[in-house]
């Protein structure tokens, strides 16, 4: 039974107080690494080579074939480390999918949950163009996940509060940035698995994560709601048909709580572009940079440990 006044990662009964400033108050640090990796193959692995991976890692790998000539089968290998990407060097293979996180670590669920709202009201997704007649960004079903784009994006951002840390296992915001093409992996140096396995690899997470997402606030929220109704006074639209675009429906908000991405990709850039200021990145805590794969993830945190690893005879 599970003891009085403790509530699971997903409980649904949250704080409900006024926010007041978002800022980052309640997050002290922020840690970053290397959620999943896509890797492309040319050819199969044996299942002796499969096992091997096992008692080396302590990982079963699911191989799956693709459509792809050159690269007809595919892993996809979450939290990976030093253990098992080696298993795959001097194999011709490439990177067709990278996920890196940066986890803002707070004390508890709702400072948590303050600096997932900061974040969701100023991450922009750079470079990404919505589709006529609607953005791209929008709500997961659980109601506390967000996404910047469509799951089969050439670029995305997840963010959610509500699970613990992939890198201590302590509340946070989980900020999830997603390249989904190997073009797009090698643009940031990430097309080998030596890539991942230099004493380089915060600098190129940094670099990753710099032409990914950046940070905007409005100058004045109230200057931008007028502006607004007085575009839509002289374009002649109706304010319900412009509630129901950008919001989803038709409620009373204010244009000013929508999200910076909404806000770019469903107003002219004509109307926002005057009030929106893009934000330092020292606006958030300054990011942990792992150096390296090792001893990136505890033992008890990898995915996918289905098994005990074998016992020596």
């Amino acid at each position: 039974m599970a003891n009085v006044g403790q509530s699971s990662w997903r409980d649904k009964t949250w704080v409900k107080e006024e926010l007041g400033p978002r800022d980052f108050a309640e997050c002290g640090r922020a840690v970053a690494g290397i959620d999943t990796i896509k890797l492309y193959v040319a050819k199969p692995l044996t299942s002796f080579e499969l096992s091997k991976v096992w008692q080396v890692s302590g990982r079963r790998l699911l191989q799956i074939s693709t459509s792809i000539p050159q690269f007809p089968f595919r892993f996809l290998i979450q939290q990976p480390d030093c253990e098992v990407l080696p298993c795959f060097a001097g194999r011709k293979h490439v990177i067709g999918r990278m996920d890196m996180f940066v986890d803002l670590l707070a004390d508890c669920k709702f400072g948590a949950k303050v600096s997932a709202e900061a974040v969701q009201k100023r991450l922009v997704l750079r470079g990404q163009r919505a589709k006529a007649g609607r953005t791209a960004y929008y709500q997961g079903q659980d109601g506390r996940t967000y996404y910047w784009n469509e799951a089969a994006g050439r670029r995305n951002v997840r963010l959610y509060y509500d699970l613990p840390s992939k890198q201590t296992g302590g509340v946070c915001a989980h900020i999830e940035v997603v390249r989904n093409r190997a073009r797009l992996c090698r643009a940031v140096g990430l097309s080998q698995i030596e890539d991942l396995l230099g004493d380089d690899l915060g600098e190129k997470l940094a670099r990753f994560w710099a032409l990914d997402v950046s940070l905007y606030e409005l100058r004045d929220p109230a200057a931008f709601n007028a502006d607004v109704d007085g575009y839509i006074e002289m374009e002649g639209l109706k304010v319900g048909e412009v509630r129901q675009r950008l919001f989803g429906s038709q409620a009373l908000m204010r244009w000013s709580s929508l999200s910076i991405q909404r806000i770019r990709d469903g107003l002219p850039r004509s109307l926002w572009e005057r009030h929106l200021v893009r934000l330092s990145m020292d606006y958030l805590p300054e990011i942990e940079w792992p150096a390296s794969l090792i001893n990136t993830h505890t033992p008890h945190q990898r995915p996918f440990h289905l098994h005990q690893r074998p016992q020596a005879a």
